[in-house]
């Protein structure tokens, strides 16, 4: 499984300051393009977070798979440094992660993902 970071609350944060850092945080943004998306994951963080507060166990509150639209190896930007990237589809989200995972192996590959503990985890 890989981990994409995701913003917790900050001991203390009130919940209006938690949604401004984390739906303007950088990687957020570039993870989660579309703001509803990128809402949605925020408050599963944040009701996670009150949960552990709480004591009570957390289970994934979003599973889903998604399926591999697009792969690219070996482009460049500047002429130097080698890039690499992985786009996941699912309805109209999408996910593009800045590598390719070593269990992706072809277009049209189904991924398992789901949102645990304030991270995302991907599965073959």
């Amino acid at each position: 499984m890989i981990k994409i970071p995701i913003p917790s609350p900050r001991k203390n944060e009130k919940q209006k300051d938690f949604f401004a850092r984390c739906m303007s945080n950088k990687i957020m943004k570039k993870e989660y393009e579309d703001t509803n998306q990128r809402y949605a994951v925020c408050m599963s963080s944040w009701r996670n977070s009150k949960k552990k507060a709480e004591g009570d166990k957390i289970v994934s509150s979003l599973v889903s798979t998604w399926t591999v639209v697009g792969i690219e190896k070996n482009l460049y930007d500047d002429d130097i440094t080698p890039r690499e990237y992985c786009v996941l589809r699912a309805d109209n989200n999408r996910i593009t992660l800045n590598y390719i995972p070593s269990f992706v192996t072809e277009i049209g590959q189904r991924i398992k993902v789901s949102i645990e503990d304030a991270s995302i985890k991907l599965g073959g």
